[in-house]
């Protein structure tokens, strides 16, 4: 029972083996090297389990081992012709591809000193030696040793490498092509979930630099005063620095405004050479406009407006006297002010888009991010990108007109 185990647990690992070395061999692209060591060709285990890969042998090396060994079996010249040119097995395999080829391994004892390639050449001079003495010709030379096994692989392999270049190169080609078709179509529109929790994100962003931060740096994204009138476009919403006691005019209070302006033109300056972004910049901006509205010239309404402005009536009481006045102020006003409104447009436009890449940068710090903002993400997110910022931005940029 016990030797009837062990003869079932051989076969089990012989066929594990087979199927092993024919996945090997099942890939028609692949030379195989089949080693046989047999005295006769009739009886050839090794070549048996190879045909069931490649049945015609038509991508198979036949390579003899242990010549050295036949030698010594077959004395007779007709012997040796059977086992070195068998008809039968070109006979039975007419699509070999080449072979047999005959090798011998030399003893390693006989070494002294040398190296394995000059015992391995010695060795096969010898054998080669010993076939023209028995046949009178060296008839088999070429089929003898590693040097004609290699001669006779080398265009077999060429021929594959080729086929495999080709080959490779036209799947490339495709996967190539491929590629460019998937860059060049537009990208998958996100999903519903993912543009909620972005513009989530991004608006807390916005907020979070509109009311103050630390987390954003100055040096980076910060701009001067003379910086942002240049960038945006809109030059200076105000004059240069001059006595705001000249401005106050005749005022018949005029000692509370005058401290007041003062005190704004002073926090203006004293923060133009510093380089503020998002909500900071917004603020100065605005200080800048009502400096500019505050210092703005002096108009006087005359009787001639007042009386045109009433126009014909039964009488000219007191109320549209008044009415007429306020007429004339608001025109005026709006003729001052316009050219002033749009050049605060352009600056605010420009404090408004320059907030893409802060918030960018504070969307990719989640940690940064919960800090400044005080939220609770319930799930990672990912990375906004600073063009989805800026685009966002862009489109409340273009509502805001």
């Amino acid at each position: 029972v016990g030797d009837s185990a062990d003869d079932a647990s051989l076969r089990r690992q012989s066929r594990a083996v087979e199927e092993l070395v024919l996945r090997e061999l099942a890939p028609s692209s692949r030379l195989i090297l089949c080693l046989e060591d047999t005295s006769d060709w009739a009886l050839a285990h090794t070549r048996a389990v190879v045909v069931k890969a490649d049945p015609h042998l038509s991508r198979t090396v036949l390579v003899a081992t242990k010549l050295d060994a036949k030698l010594a079996q077959f004395a007779m010249a007709e012997d040796l012709h059977r086992l070195l040119h068998p008809r039968d097995l070109a006979l039975r395999h007419p699509r070999l591809l080449a072979g047999p080829i005959f090798t011998s391994v030399p003893p390693m004892m006989a070494s002294k000193g040398k190296s394995y390639v000059q015992l391995l050449e010695e060795n096969e001079a010898s054998l080669k030696a010993l076939l023209r003495d028995r046949l009178g010709s060296d008839i088999y030379a070429d089929r003898i040793g590693i040097a004609s096994l290699r001669t006779e692989l080398a265009p077999h392999v060429g021929v594959r490498w080729t086929q495999q270049l080709t080959g490779t190169s036209k799947a490339l080609e495709q996967r190539m092509a491929q590629l460019h078709t998937e860059l060049e179509k537009p990208p998958p529109p996100p999903t519903a979930d993912a543009l909620d929790d972005f513009a989530e994100r991004f608006g807390k962003a916005v907020h979070a630099l509109i009311k103050g931060t630390v987390h954003v740096s100055a040096a980076e994204h910060g701009e001067t005063l003379e910086q942002e009138r240049q960038a945006s476009g809109s030059g200076a919403l105000c004059p240069p620095r001059v006595h705001v006691e000249q401005i106050a005019g005749e005022a018949d209070d005029a000692d509370a405004p005058v401290v007041s302006s003062r005190n704004e033109e002073e926090a203006l300056w004293l923060h133009a050479n510093k380089r503020l972004y998002g909500g900071a910049q917004y603020w100065r901006a605005l200080q800048e406009f009502m400096l500019g509205a505050i210092q703005g010239p002096a108009e006087e309404v005359t009787a001639e407006e007042i009386l045109n402005a009433m126009g014909f009536d039964g009488y000219h009481d007191g109320v549209n006297y008044m009415r007429a006045v306020c007429v004339i102020v608001v025109e005026k006003a709006k003729g001052c002010f316009e050219q002033n409104l749009s050049l605060l447009r352009l600056r605010l436009l420009h404090v408004m888009r320059r907030l893409a890449v802060p918030v960018d940068e504070m969307l990719r710090s989640d940690s940064d991010l919960e800090d400044e903002i005080s939220a609770s993400l319930g799930s990672p997110s990912a990375s906004s990108s600073a063009s989805e910022a800026e685009a966002l931005l862009g489109g409340c940029a273009r509502i805001s007109r």
